[in-house]
């Protein structure tokens, strides 16, 4: 027994600083939010089913084939849509955000845990702009259906910073709001989510683990209060995927990973991991008999299903006819100009 005189205290470069930014950030949020349109408390409607939607390694910002932000962005709004509407009547909805929402970290174009330089198709803040108001649209999408909607994020090895200020800025966003209940993950990442008999547990899955013991340790009472367990996650677009959707039972808690939305780009391409669905997943859990089904909503789907897709490409069309029209009208100008300067030199 002693007194101390030195101690080592391990933690991220700039920590503190993140966190007064995010503070000041929800202050900000909370004070905006106050005007919005706010939801009222859903009513009880005996229906047992929760459906959850996964958006995984959506990657806004990322330039790859046939794939941008307002691409990732569009797909995220209609997927969701796509996926509650094929649903039909449910108890409640359950939006997870898995993890690499963002391409990259900071303005420097950068990956969080590796500090890879990664090619984005804009700037940084152009990303988080388009990427939070797709999200924001798509809870307010969801909500306006009616019912109970519990927003989970967690973060990813590309945007563990943005991942944690994204949820913090969307509970503040939404902290008067009767029907949306965001969740903050832990400090570990993870995060978990119960309906009746029913555990989910939430995580990037970047790192290696058993994920029935990690379940079992971190939240024992939710593990001990419910029979059908399974931990979902993402990151193995690249690596992995055979599948829409893969599941790997284990005694206790099943693990299952979902298409990432995003398709590839030059790396993924050169690397050989190509074939692979993108898109949006869905889950549908009864409260008393576990996950009962799952469904996978391509890309393509979602593209040919929207109903906007043609009226854009009529618009476009009508842009271009009206802008011939123009250049025409404009030449035909300046060539009666002429004449007339020509005619009026004549004449003088």
């Amino acid at each position: 027994r002693g007194d101390l005189q030195q101690y080592w205290l391990r933690h991220h470069p700039g920590a503190q600083e993140v966190e007064a930014f995010v503070a000041a950030l929800e202050d900000r949020t909370r004070q905006a939010a106050s005007v919005r349109r706010q939801h009222k408390q859903p009513k009880a409607n005996g229906n047992n089913w929760l459906l959850d939607i996964s958006i995984a390694d959506a990657h806004v910002g990322r330039y790859g084939d046939n794939y941008d932000t307002a691409t990732a962005c569009d797909l995220i709004r209609a997927g969701v849509d796509i996926a509650a509407t094929d649903a039909g009547d449910v108890g409640a909805y359950c939006l997870s955000l898995r993890g690499d929402i963002w391409h990259s970290d900071n303005r420097g174009n950068r990956t969080e845990k590796s500090g890879h330089n990664i090619p984005t198709d804009c700037g940084y803040f152009d990303a988080i702009d388009a990427g939070t108001w797709a999200i924001v649209d798509t809870i307010d999408a969801l909500a306006d259906r009616g019912r109970p909607v519990y927003v989970v994020t967690v973060p990813g090895n590309h945007d563990w910073h943005s991942a944690q200020w994204l949820a913090r800025v969307l509970a503040a966003w939404y902290h008067q709001d009767g029907r949306v209940h965001v969740t903050i993950p832990g400090h570990a990442g993870r995060t978990y989510l119960q309906h009746g008999l029913c555990a989910i547990g939430f995580a990037h899955g970047d790192e290696r683990a058993d994920w029935s013991a990690v379940m079992a340790a971190e939240v024992p009472t939710l593990w001990g209060a419910t029979r059908h367990r399974e931990f979902h996650l993402a990151h193995i677009h690249k690596e992995k995927q055979k599948a829409p959707i893969t599941a790997d039972r284990k005694p206790g808690c099943g693990v299952v990973w979902p298409a990432a939305l995003c398709s590839n780009d030059h790396w993924s391409d050169g690397a050989g991991f190509v074939g692979n669905w993108n898109g949006v997943s869905s889950y549908r859990w009864h409260d008393l008999y576990g996950r009962r089904y799952s469904c996978h909503y391509s890309a393509a789907l979602i593209n040919d299903s929207t109903p906007q897709k043609p009226i854009k490409k009529q618009a476009n069309q009508l842009k271009a006819q009206k802008s011939q029209k123009t250049n025409v009208t404009s030449t035909m100008g300046r060539e009666n100009r002429k004449k007339r300067s020509l005619v009026a030199g004549e004449l003088r």
